[in-house]
């Protein structure tokens, strides 16, 4: 995280060091909502939800993006433990899956959070 290049912008931010880059977020998880979410497709939603964690900056910018308020700004920064909880939390529900929203700039913490986990 000392030189981030998780995302296809590669913009070298030094996150370890709590700066951020062009997604706008440190290198903990920034989480705006975690909750059983049925507005994708049956397949995916099922009939008790996904369970959804939608994560704070996107570095990609995509001019169609759904999620643009989400994606700009706000939300917790969660520790690798509380993201865990979260996850576990949202299991315990009854979910059909996890969906993690996006979390590409949070792939270190998201897979220490996930390491071990029986979901």
């Amino acid at each position: 995280m000392s030189a981030c290049a998780l995302c296809p912008r590669r913009c070298g931010a030094d996150r370890a060091a709590g700066k951020s880059g062009f997604c706008g977020v440190p290198a903990l998880p920034m989480v705006c909502r975690a909750a059983p979410h049925f507005g994708e497709e049956p397949c995916i939603s099922g009939t008790r939800g996904s369970g959804t964690i939608f994560f704070t900056g996107c570095a990609l910018g995509c001019v169609y993006c759904q999620n643009r308020e989400i994606a700009s700004g706000g939300g917790v920064e969660l520790t690798v433990p509380k993201l865990r909880e979260v996850m576990l939390r949202l299991r315990d529900t009854g979910v059909h899956n996890i969906s993690l929203v996006p979390a590409s700039h949070f792939t270190r913490p998201v897979a220490e959070a996930l390491s071990g986990l029986d979901l």
